[in-house]
């Protein structure tokens, strides 16, 4: 907790989403009354946290919350049968310094720096389908857009033994929220 702040927000969707939309970390959701059916789907509060400190104070800190059960550990480690994912996770992961090795906050910045210098992001990239396109997209030419980064990043992760999932959100800056606080999206 002394790392993190809590942020309340409120949410007034204007389409449907498969999940509902949070800021950094969303803890909880709690319905509103929607001030305006005809104009949004929903409207909700959604308490979260966001992290406070820089990243380098959290090495040394376990990823895996001590009340986790075998199977929630499980479905947030799952990866593909492909045998790339670990071969790429490992070979990320070993030029890490000596200091840290097994310390899961440097193997996730080690392959966040992988993502960066070695992935080109392009809104053009649409031929990344089939059975896996994080696949196609890591193992191929590293050439797509947000989402093609997550997941890759998630999947590697998770090749690590470190809990991972995708989360969908939007940045969007100060300046163009003008004098307000909400957000349209």
């Amino acid at each position: 907790p002394e790392f993190h702040r809590e942020l309340r927000t409120s949410m007034f969707l204007l389409a449907d989403h498969a999940q509902l939309p949070g800021v950094a970390f969303p803890l909880e959701f709690s319905p509103l009354p929607n001030p305006n059916p005809r104009r949004f789907v929903a409207a909700y509060d959604v308490r979260s946290q966001f992290l406070l400190r820089p990243i380098e104070r959290m090495l040394g800190r376990n990823a895996i919350p001590t009340d986790w059960s075998p199977e929630r550990l499980a479905y947030y480690t799952a990866v593909p049968a492909d045998p790339r994912y670990r071969e790429l996770a490992d070979e990320i992961v070993r030029d890490v310094d000596p200091r840290f090795v097994g310390d899961e906050i440097v193997k996730a910045l080690a392959i966040k720096q992988y993502l960066e210098h070695e992935g080109f992001y392009s809104l053009a990239e649409k031929n990344l389908n089939g059975d896996d396109p994080v696949a196609a997209f890591l193992f191929g030419e590293m050439k797509g857009y947000c989402v093609h980064f997550a997941h890759a990043a998630v999947f590697l992760l998770r090749a690590q033994g470190i809990p991972a999932r995708v989360a969908i959100g939007y940045g969007v800056s100060t300046q163009q929220r003008g004098a307000g606080s909400a957000v349209l999206i």
